[in-house]
């Protein structure tokens, strides 16, 4: 059984965290004023206005802030400032005994997708693959925006009808199971650990940015060698950001390798997803019931996630 954090609603106390790199102040006040001119209040966690390199302080500093957010009763949900690197080197130190009896929506994506994973493997606690404050919201608040953009809906629990997501067909077959993914080097880069998930039926989603095709390779080589791939029944891909050749070198296509590693799996296939680090920002609810079309290119999420 999976575990919903409960629905978010106006008047409530956002959390905004740094688990991984130090986000840009006056970005940060940015989004940060988007969400107080929803009608949110927010808070800001000790981390996200210190620097140690490219982190948002040292690794246990940010582990205690998400432990203080996930246990503080006057915080309602939690939305991390930005990605980066360093969500990696929090899970060591977090406490798994702490958070328990303690689900909270988490949002972000990017780097997030370790803890994300870790959460659901260890926790089964459904989180939100989507958009960061100072990044994402930044561009919201630039724009005079004045209503929440159309994923709140799912964080608040008022998805009249079932989200139906399309992208492009590329295998085709019907699937069903748990959402579970995210940015495919944070991925890649669980393996051989105790946090990634290790039940059958997986849909997988991911996307990345700036990799070179034969880094798109190898990251899936590993996760087939590891065994993760021989999991899935479907794989979902986002938006692929300046992921091209950087070279002059001849190169296999993303198609032409997805094609290589799924075709054998025999399972649905879907492209062109608007998740990731481009500018459509469908949020994927991390653990989250789905049932995949591969003929139609699309996938219904078949619950609500919030409780």
């Amino acid at each position: 059984m999976v575990i919903k954090p409960r629905h978010l609603k106006i008047g409530d106390t956002i959390g905004i965290c740094a688990p991984s790199g130090p986000p840009d102040p006056e970005k940060l006040t940015a989004g940060t004023t988007f969400l107080r001119n929803l009608g949110f209040e927010t808070v800001f966690g000790e981390s996200v206005r210190k620097r140690w390199g490219y982190l948002a302080g040292p690794d246990e500093e940010r582990a205690e802030d998400l432990h203080c957010m996930f246990e503080d009763p006057t915080i309602d949900a939690i939305f991390c400032a930005r990605g980066g690197t360093g969500s990696l080197r929090v899970l060591s130190h977090l406490d798994m005994q702490r958070l328990t009896g303690h689900p909270k929506i988490l949002l972000g994506y990017s780097d997030i997708t370790s803890l994300q994973l870790a959460l659901y493997t260890k926790l089964k606690w459904i989180s939100f693959y989507g958009p960061l404050v100072a990044v994402d919201l930044v561009i919201k608040s630039l724009s005079g925006e004045e209503t929440g953009p159309d994923w709140f809906n799912m964080l608040m629990g008022t998805n009249a009808q079932p989200t139906v997501i399309g992208g492009s067909p590329l295998l085709g077959g019907q699937a069903r199971g748990r959402l579970l993914g995210g940015c495919l080097s944070l991925v890649r880069s669980l393996c051989g650990t105790e946090f990634v998930p290790d039940e059958d039926g997986i849909v997988f989603f991911w996307e990345d940015t700036k990799e070179d095709p034969y880094r798109i390779d190898l990251m899936l080589a590993q996760l087939r060698l590891s065994g993760f791939l021989d999991r899935i029944s479907a794989m979902l891909i986002g938006q692929l950001v300046d992921c091209v050749p950087r070279d002059q070198e001849p190169s296999l296509s993303i198609t032409d390798i997805v094609l290589d590693y799924c075709r054998p799996l025999d399972i649905p296939v879907i492209t062109d997803l608007p998740f990731g680090h481009g500018p459509g920002h469908v949020v994927m609810p991390q653990g989250a019931l789905v049932e995949v079309d591969g003929d139609q290119g699309r996938f219904t999420l078949l619950e609500t996630v919030v409780s």
